[in-house]
């Protein structure tokens, strides 16, 4: 990922997910997302403590082929963010070995090997980034249909039943030791678009 995409962007979503079909497609995934709280002249980031999501996608279609994918998706607005906590549903298509469909659906694109799109909405107002590693290998010419929905279950055992999951992502809910590993490492990527 570019560093200057960490530093633009407003949040970053995790997504691992496995797809495949013969005609009929299907994927299924998980995975959670951050929001940047805030973020000093050095590149230095305060995130917020994860929410949790999965991610289901059918498609109708030419397909054939299996693929796993690790992805990570670069939302560049807020609302892009809050998405993840509210649950949506999109269409999109799949073209040829590589996925086109926006990558706010949560399912991210894949190929072999190393990957990298960009999707814009249809209102032109936010841009979001995805990097992939696949493995397998799908061809795909199909209409899909996305649902994104948090992981309702894991959030109340994490955060208690009734919290907010959009006053997580603004900074309300402390996030625990086991992230700070992550958290370095995007600030690392950040700073190097400093230098």
């Amino acid at each position: 990922m570019k560093p200057g995409i960490v530093n633009a962007c407003e949040g970053l979503a995790f997504v691992k997910a496995s797809k495949g079909g013969l005609g009929v497609t299907m994927a299924r995934g998980h995975g959670f997302v951050i929001r940047k709280l805030d973020q000093d002249r050095f590149g230095n980031s305060r995130w917020s403590a994860p929410v949790y999501f999965y991610v289901s996608q059918m498609g109708i279609g030419l397909s054939a082929g299996y693929e796993t994918s690790e992805s990570i998706i670069a939302l560049m607005s807020f609302s892009s963010v809050m998405h993840f906590v509210a649950g949506h549903s999109v269409m999109g298509t799949d073209l040829g070995l590589m996925s086109t469909e926006g990558a706010m659906s949560g399912v991210p694109a894949g190929t072999f090997g190393r990957n990298s799109h960009m999707d814009v909405q249809a209102d032109n107002t936010s841009a979001s980034f995805c990097y992939s590693l696949s493995q397998g290998l799908l061809a795909n010419v199909s209409i899909t249909g996305t649902g994104t929905h948090p992981d309702k279950v894991l959030n109340d055992k994490l955060y208690g039943e009734g919290t907010l999951l959009a006053d997580v992502l603004q900074g309300k809910t402390d996030t625990w030791h086991e992230m700070h590993t992550l958290y370095r490492q995007i600030a690392d990527t950040g700073r190097k678009a400093l230098m």
